[in-house]
């Protein structure tokens, strides 16, 4: 499979930095005024030489640099975080991901296919899911845990600003447990699986590359995921200005009661 492929090449050329001071080096800022670290601009390049090296035509779109096009008129566009958790990563905490979506067109709904890979956990550590045929968690058919319906009996990751205390305030003091690991992409596959049971992120500050592949995961695996109105996330994905906060869940029963709280 092209995204495991890439990954895999993605991966061989972080390796050797995690956890060193050339990852966590402040080397410039990404198309959205952020610091870039030497693990992320090590991982984008990797990206782009192995679809040169290729001769991929493909569009991509990377949180670092921005919009590339290599060859005529691609037919598919590719969107990659290239480590998602950048502070675990470059610190040499495990949690991070490689996200990586492609798509036959220009809107979430357009995606046909996604990765997301978390080399060093020993297990739940590659997502894989083709749109209408295919699922997989660690290279087999995807294992989902027990579905936890109640919110009181949920563990919930929850990430929020000072300024949004009050509004996940409800959800947070009913959810029987609650969790923040640091990637974002990672964790919404994780509430698809039911290691997780939902994950709400009240910043705005969510980019595409952030939830794309990990959309499609979500949504395949029988879960839900939406804005906080409980609204479907439609935009274009060229759109790169575009923030989203969201509220995913893995059944829409927990998901509904969770967006009514949130008021």
């Amino acid at each position: 499979m092209f995204l495991r492929k890439l990954s895999e090449v993605i991966w061989q050329a972080v390796k050797p930095v995690i956890g060193t001071s050339e990852a966590y080096k402040d080397i410039g800022e990404n198309i959205y005024g952020q610091t870039t670290k030497g693990i992320d601009k090590i991982a984008e390049d990797a990206c782009i030489n192995f679809l040169q090296k290729n001769d991929v035509s493909i569009k991509l779109i990377s949180e670092e640099s921005g919009t590339f096009t290599f060859g005529d008129e691609p037919k598919y566009t590719l969107i990659i975080d290239p480590i998602d958790g950048s502070t675990n990563a470059s610190r040499g905490v495990p949690f991070f991901s490689l996200s990586l979506a492609l798509l036959e067109g220009n809107t979430f709904n357009d995606v046909v296919a996604g990765l997301i890979r978390a080399p060093l956990l020993l297990k739940n550590n590659l997502f894989e899911v083709e749109k209408g045929r295919d699922i997989k968690v660690d290279g087999k058919p995807i294992y989902r845990l027990p579905i936890e319906e109640k919110l009181s009996k949920a563990i919930v990751s929850i990430y929020v600003y000072d300024t949004d205390l009050e509004q996940v305030k409800p959800v947070a003091s009913q959810a029987y447990k609650t969790r923040l690991f640091g990637s974002i992409a990672l964790e919404v596959c994780y509430t698809a699986t039911g290691l997780l049971d939902a994950l709400i992120d009240t910043r705005g500050s969510l980019k595409i590359m952030d939830i794309v592949a990990a959309k499609l995961f979500i949504e395949e695996a029988g879960g839900i995921i939406t804005d906080m109105e409980g609204k479907p996330l439609t935009s274009n994905v060229f759109e790169l200005s575009a923030r989203y906060s969201i509220v995913c869940a893995s059944n829409r029963s927990l998901h509904q009661e969770i967006i009514s709280l949130l008021g």
